[in-house]
């Protein structure tokens, strides 16, 4: 499975706003630069792990705690169906 079929530049903006950051500030946070966060965000591009572990690690995520995040919400999702 790619990290695409994950939509990761969704979970990235939508934990990105529940802490409140701007894209700026996720950057400066992370050591990734707001641009390429924003890249990340509207699907243009993948993150490498290295750059998935910085933009996680500065949300307070690990990528595997995402991605078993990512996988109980899918599962409660299609319960609801």
């Amino acid at each position: 499975m790619m990290c695409n079929d994950l939509n990761i530049g969704n979970i990235i903006k939508k934990i990105r706003k529940e802490k409140g950051y701007s894209q700026r500030k996720l950057g400066e946070l992370s050591g990734v630069s707001h641009t390429q966060i924003a890249i990340y965000e509207t699907g243009k591009s993948i993150p490498t792990l290295e750059t998935l572990e910085k933009i996680f690690n500065s949300l307070g995520y690990s990528v595997i705690q995402m991605i078993s995040d990512y996988f109980k919400n899918l599962n409660k999702e299609s319960e609801v169906v």
